[in-house]
């Protein structure tokens, strides 16, 4: 986060030869373990479910809310 920021996001890039194949999808939504053990280790919480909020491929997916305080950040 930067020096002074209120808020900050995590974003995953994904490499255009994989594009099309669901990683980033697959990454955002809750049926996706591995993907909640990242950002837990990383020291984040679980603070949510935001139900249906994700349109993909014509319907709606749930995904988590994960948040950290600014004083728990150690880099």
């Amino acid at each position: 986060m930067l020096r002074g920021a209120e808020e900050g996001e995590i974003w995953y890039l994904v490499n255009p030869a994989c594009w099309r194949r669901g990683i980033a999808t697959e990454f955002a939504l809750p049926q996706n373990p591995a993907a909640v053990r990242v950002l837990e280790k990383a020291g984040m919480r679980k603070e949510g479910l935001l139900l249906k909020n994700l349109k993909i491929h014509g319907g709606w997916k749930s995904s988590y809310l994960y948040a950290m305080l600014a004083e728990e950040w150690s880099g």
